[in-house]
């Protein structure tokens, strides 16, 4: 199991409550990339960071420390007003991982598990992820996430065929 089957089993799990979704996406005042990013019917951002090992979930800790600081609260003081926290936190990962780091899941996450299923993988909610309050985004702003994602995909059918010649 890899980070794009993991991506993939959150499109299937996500499609029917969401806007938007969107892998390996940064959104404006988050200056972090999500692994995937949804914004829900409701209009609030949630984000989800992929975990495919035990070093990868802690070195998430150690390499972002602004980005934990702004999920827990502690950042968000800040004058400048960079971080504007998602409405939801999750952490997703391989059951083997879960099992070994669940103990260690900040109170500002939640924790679903990814099983392999096909191409993609079955995603299960262990831990609810509370609410951080979340600011709602604006109609504006998914329509320049659809924009953003429609050239994504145009350019990355453009790679496609190249390389098939």
């Amino acid at each position: 199991m890899n980070e794009a089957t993991i991506q993939q089993g959150l499109f299937y799990a996500l499609r029917s409550s969401s806007l938007v979704i969107m892998p390996n996406y940064t959104p404006p005042h988050w200056p972090f990339e999500c692994d995937v990013y949804q914004v829900t019917n409701a209009l609030y951002p949630v984000e989800f960071e992929i975990k495919i090992s035990v070093a990868d979930f802690r070195a998430d800790f150690t390499g972002k420390p602004a980005k934990h600081r702004a999920l827990d609260g502690s950042a968000l003081n800040m004058p400048n007003k960079m971080f504007r926290r998602p409405k939801r936190f999750w952490y997703v990962m391989p059951p083997d991982i879960a099992d070994q780091v669940i103990d260690q899941i900040p109170d500002y996450a939640g924790l679903m598990i990814a099983l392999p299923w096909g191409s993609a993988s079955d995603i299960r909610r262990v831990k609810a992820a509370p609410s951080l309050g979340g600011e709602k985004v604006t109609k504006g702003a998914v329509a320049r996430m659809h924009r953003n994602f429609y050239h994504r995909y145009w350019s990355l059918r453009g790679d496609r065929l190249e390389a098939a010649q």
